[in-house]
C-alpha cells in the first residue's frame, strides 16, 4: 500500500472518531474578514450556481483539518478552501458567464446590446429575431435584464414624432 493511501485511511479513521471540528483564534479572524463576501450572493444562473459559498467553504475547510488529523481549522485548512471555491467561481463564470441569466432570450439581447455601443431599440432588438419574439416577450424579457442593472434605457426624441427608447447594456 502506497503513502498515499496509507494517509488517507489513518486521516478517514481519525474524522470517524472525531465529535467536533473548531477553529482556532486566527482562522476565525479570517472567516469574519472573508464570510461578508462570501454570503453576499449574485444574481443569475452565475449566483444560482455559485450560492452557498460560505457553507461549501466551512465544509472544505473541515475536510482539510480532518485530513490533517486535526479537530481545528487553522489558517492553512481555511485558505486552501478559499482556493477551491475561487478555482469553482472562476470554472462557473467560464462556462456560464458572469452575466448569464438562465433566459436564452435575455442572455442573447444582453450580447446584442453589449456588442452596441449606440445601444438599440425595442423594434430593432425585435428585428434581430426576425420577428419570432412577441412584444410582450421582449418587453419581459428586457424588464429582467432592467431589474438585475444589466441594462438601461435613455429616451430619445427625433424630430416631431413620437419619443423613441434605446436601449444600452450596463457596463
Amino acid at each position: 500500500m502506497g503513502h498515499f493511501s496509507q494517509a488517507l485511511k489513518k486521516a478517514v479513521k481519525f474524522a470517524e472518531s472525531a465529535k467536533r471540528v473548531n477553529w482556532d483564534v486566527k482562522a476565525r479572524e479570517k472567516w469574519i474578514q472573508v464570510y461578508a463576501e462570501l454570503s453576499s450572493g449574485a444574481p443569475g444562473m452565475y449566483g444560482a450556481l455559485i450560492a452557498r459559498a460560505e457553507a461549501q467553504c466551512v465544509r472544505l475547510a473541515t475536510l482539510y483539518a480532518l485530513l490533517d488529523c486535526s479537530v481545528v481549522i487553522r489558517v492553512e485548512h481555511l485558505d486552501a478552501a478559499l482556493e477551491v471555491w475561487r478555482y469553482c467561481q472562476g470554472s462557473v463564470a467560464y462556462v456560464f458567464g458572469k452575466n448569464a441569466t438562465g433566459d436564452s432570450t435575455a442572455d442573447e439581447i444582453l450580447k446584442m446590446l453589449q456588442s452596441a455601443p449606440n445601444g438599440m431599440t425595442q423594434t430593432a432588438i425585435g428585428d434581430a429575431f426576425s420577428r419570432n419574439k412577441s412584444a410582450t416577450e421582449l418587453e419581459r424579457t428586457i424588464g429582467v435584464l432592467q431589474q438585475r442593472g444589466m441594462v438601461e434605457s435613455e429616451r430619445q426624441q427625433k424630430g416631431r414624432g413620437a419619443p423613441t427608447t434605446s436601449w444600452k447594456a450596463v457596463k
